[in-house]
């Protein structure tokens, strides 16, 4: 999977921060919060989040994307005091206790790009977070996605095409999180993701420790 994002993001210069990033700017973020995002891309929302919160750190799996990123935040003139950008697979990530009084797992169309086993343990170690608050924000695409049924079939509602895509099941995804998290927000529409010609039903879901 890295590959095909290794490429991708050699030549993908989006630099506006998505809707998504937008709303959790300004419905979830607080100054004092320490920020994680999972799948970072290129830092088009990375960007944007850190010049809002006191710490920023994000995650991807494509050499090119943190390349793309880090370049990105200098240009930008952030600090470098108030971030981290690194390779790693986000279901491994240690998350080790902060300073921070609240730590927000921030994942834009990341999750459908790893497998379920992958999406429970992350979960599994959010569970584990008890020193910290916790508020985690998800975009992902849904099984009632324009492009779900299309390419090579790769497991539970998951295809691939030029990439791996898997697509959640909004309602069993809620309950999953019901039984561990408080649910703050759960919606799933479309218009949420429209981009060049593409208008995905996608699932937004904020929750809570």
């Amino acid at each position: 999977m890295s590959d095909f994002w290794d490429k991708h993001y050699l030549s993908f210069n989006e630099n506006d921060s998505s809707p998504f990033c937008k709303e959790v700017i300004s419905k979830y973020l607080k100054p004092e919060d320490y920020v994680i995002e999972i799948g970072c891309g290129n830092g088009r929302d990375g960007a944007h989040l850190a010049k809002i919160v006191h710490f920023y750190e994000g995650i991807d799996l494509s050499e090119s994307a943190i390349s793309s990123a880090k370049n990105r935040f200098i240009q930008a003139g952030i600090s470098s005091s108030k971030y981290l950008i690194h390779q790693g697979d986000f279901s491994k990530i240690e998350f080790g206790n902060h300073n921070s009084k609240r730590i927000v797992i921030y994942s834009r169309f990341s999750l459908h790009s790893d497998t379920e086993e992958s999406e429970n343990a992350l979960l599994s170690k959010l569970k584990q977070m008890k020193t910290n608050q916790l508020l985690v924000l998800i975009e992902v695409r849904t099984i009632y996605d324009e492009l779900f049924g299309l390419g090579e079939p790769a497991g539970r509602n998951a295809f691939i095409t030029d990439h791996y895509r898997r697509f959640v099941e909004p309602e069993a995804f809620r309950a999953k999180i019901s039984q561990d998290f408080e649910l703050v927000n759960y919606q799933v529409s479309e218009g949420f993701a429209a981009y060049k010609g593409e208008n995905p039903i996608v699932l937004r879901i904020a929750f809570q420790n």
